[in-house]
């Protein structure tokens, strides 16, 4: 039996009202997950900020006792990133103080600089905006402080005179 045009088309479609109700829950969906969603970014870049501390602390740490020289850390702002700042939030250079100063110089030897994601606070508990590792692995001790811009869920690594860093949340 040969089927007609009618009968292929009927129940193979949506009508208007089961297309709007889908829509509006759809609407209310993206309502109640879009705050959760600029969260999870939030703490995704605190996180990734974290992480970069972390291995930028560690490369400059190996590269100390490797080349047997102390290794320094300064802040850095994006714009020029080759210029220690004060400001430790925006990024981080390593280099090796050939010059002795305590700021990055024209001698010194730039080893690699780190940028940290935008709307996190770091502060290094230490009134210095300097960190040098010696040959050995250690350094001063201190503590880095990572929070969001808002100053909430901080992250916590502690670096004791021998060079050992600990993460506290």
């Amino acid at each position: 039996m040969k089927k007609s045009i009618k009968d292929y088309l009927h129940g193979k479609g949506f009508t208007l009202i089961e297309l709007m109700v889908t829509l509006a829950v759809m609407g209310i969906l993206v309502t109640v997950g879009a705050p959760a969603l600029g969260d999870f970014v939030h703490d995704t870049q605190q996180k990734t900020a974290f992480s970069k501390l972390i291995s930028a602390y560690t490369f400059a740490r190996q590269e100390a006792v490797h080349r047997g020289k102390g290794v320094s850390i300064c802040p850095i702002k994006r714009i020029k990133p080759t210029q220690c700042t004060n400001n430790w939030s925006e990024g981080v250079l390593i280099y090796i103080n050939k010059a002795g100063g305590s700021k990055f110089q024209s001698g010194d030897e730039k080893l690699k600089f780190v940028l940290f994601p935008e709307n996190i606070t770091l502060d290094w508990k230490k009134n210095t905006y300097l960190m040098t590792i010696n040959s050995e692995g250690g350094t001063g001790a201190g503590s880095f402080t990572l929070k969001k811009a808002d100053g909430s869920n901080p992250f916590k690594l502690t670096i004791s005179s021998i060079g050992r860093a600990t993460i506290k949340k």
